[in-house]
């Protein structure tokens, strides 16, 4: 039960932030992630599992700076791309800054 309200206290956190909509988007993706998650891991994802998530977090944004890059290479004429990738690296940035 504690893990349950410390993970609604979180996420009415971030909603208070993001739009509702912007939530919604990614709806189905996020569920399809933690379909995947609990096959893999036979629980949801916890805190305090001996994991770095600060860790694991800039691994994915680096992978997410190489699939953005890509995605620039193959549509060259699309700014649209660059601005994608120019906010994964800003982001992989402030992580990486934070992290020390």
């Amino acid at each position: 039960a504690g893990q349950a309200n410390v993970d609604a206290d979180i996420f009415e956190l971030v909603r208070a932030e993001l739009n509702v909509q912007e939530l919604l988007l990614l709806g189905d993706e996020l569920d399809a992630r933690n379909r995947i998650g609990w096959r893999q891991h036979h629980r949801p994802m916890q805190a305090h599992d001996g994991r770095n998530a600060r860790r694991d977090l800039l691994e994915e944004l680096l992978d997410a700076i190489a699939y953005a890059r890509k995605d620039m290479m193959e549509r060259p004429e699309d700014a649209e791309c660059f601005s994608f990738y120019r906010r994964v690296v800003e982001l992989a940035c402030a992580l990486k800054r934070r992290m020390g």
